[in-house]
């Protein structure tokens, strides 16, 4: 699927869409937890999230603020937090 000139593999968990980019691999980490009844607030706040974040910030050269992507805005369906893949499996 196409949204705003990013490709999309969509996924269901629990009768809940769940996009993955597929240029990057990024997954809509708010629409994951929404499926397992969490708030990926909550798992952000974590003292073991900020050191794993921490760890692969150094492993894979990206800064924090791009393994965790906040998008605020525009189209609904791009909204939300979209996490680095090794992110998303955690």
């Amino acid at each position: 699927m196409n949204k705003q000139g990013y490709e999309y593999l969509a996924r269901e968990v629990n009768q809940i869409e769940i996009d993955q980019r597929i240029n990057d691999g990024y997954v809509n980490a708010t629409a994951l937890c929404k499926a397992s009844g969490k708030l990926i607030a909550d798992y952000l706040r974590l003292d073991s999230t900020k050191e794993f974040l921490t760890e692969l910030e150094s492993d894979v050269g990206n800064p924090i603020s791009e393994l965790v992507q906040v998008v605020k805005g525009g189209n609904p369906q791009l909204q939300g937090t979209w996490v680095h893949p090794y992110v998303a499996i955690t």
